[in-house]
């Protein structure tokens, strides 16, 4: 369970009040309890998408809220025996009226959705990639080839999924407002080169800001290949020209469910 909003808040201010260099040393001994505390959760306002139907329980329930109910409820069986696991799962939390807090998994919706996955990754890496690598290597320099660590955050973007390439997700959630915060690093290479790395939602990646990278993507049922058949997760794969004759290849996988996931 993540801490209170205010206590992320207030552990994003100190953050943002480190230096370069500290926030670096901080990040490098203690970076999974930071990530465990809400570093990176969002910091933009969330506001939600209209006012809602009002206050719980302001109406008396009628005879036709009853049937419209008994309907829902033979839905939610119908699509969870289907392809709407998610729809399913989400109306069936709303009928179920308990008033608690929804969790979305993000790397289900990102995984499933290759529209939204990409919508994603235009944030990240065409957006932003450039000029926070500049802003780290400037940073960088400025504290003497040392290692430093810098916190980004997007804006808040929207995106829509199509009830025909993914009625899932349609029914689930319609759309979603999205943003990748992340904190870049530099570090002195083994050549005394800084290397140049982004970390986001508690997941290392270092090869994001390079030159020469290939990426591509394949889910199963989706490869005409004997070997499809292995195939359990939807792999994202990285192939980065290391050097003239030498290519680096990364393959990525992840899911909500519980596979056990490849090793690296």
């Amino acid at each position: 369970m993540p801490p209170p909003l205010s206590e992320q808040a207030e552990l994003r201010r100190l953050w943002q009040s480190l230096s370069p260099d500290a926030r670096a040393q901080l990040w490098t001994a203690h970076r999974d309890d930071l990530l465990a505390a809400g570093l990176l959760s969002p910091s933009v306002k969330q506001v939600a998408a209209d006012r809602g139907s009002g206050k719980h329980g302001a109406e008396d329930i009628e005879w036709n809220d009853w049937v419209t109910r008994t309907k829902m409820q033979a839905l939610v069986v119908l699509a969870d025996g289907g392809d709407l696991n998610d729809a399913s799962r989400h109306m069936k939390h709303y009928l179920d009226n308990t008033g608690t807090p929804m969790e979305l998994p993000v790397d289900k919706m990102l995984t499933d959705n290759r529209g939204f996955q990409a919508h994603v990754d235009q944030l990240l890496l065409q957006d932003n990639g450039k000029e926070w690598r500049e802003q780290a290597l400037a940073e960088y320099e400025r504290n003497g080839g040392r290692p430093v660590v810098i916190p980004v955050e997007t804006p808040n973007e929207g995106y829509y999924f199509g009830d025909a390439a993914d009625p899932n997700w349609y029914y689930a959630v319609g759309g979603a407002q999205s943003n990748v915060t992340g904190a870049v690093t530099v570090m002195p290479g083994a050549d005394g080169k800084p290397v140049v790395g982004f970390g986001h939602l508690g997941l290392p990646e270092p090869e994001t800001f390079v030159e020469g990278m290939r990426i591509t993507s394949v889910c199963p049922r989706e490869a005409k290949t004997p070997e499809s058949g292995a195939l359990r997760l939807c792999a994202k794969i990285h192939a980065h020209e290391f050097q003239p004759g030498v290519t680096r290849v990364y393959i990525w996988a992840g899911s909500d469910a519980p596979i056990k996931k490849p090793t690296a």
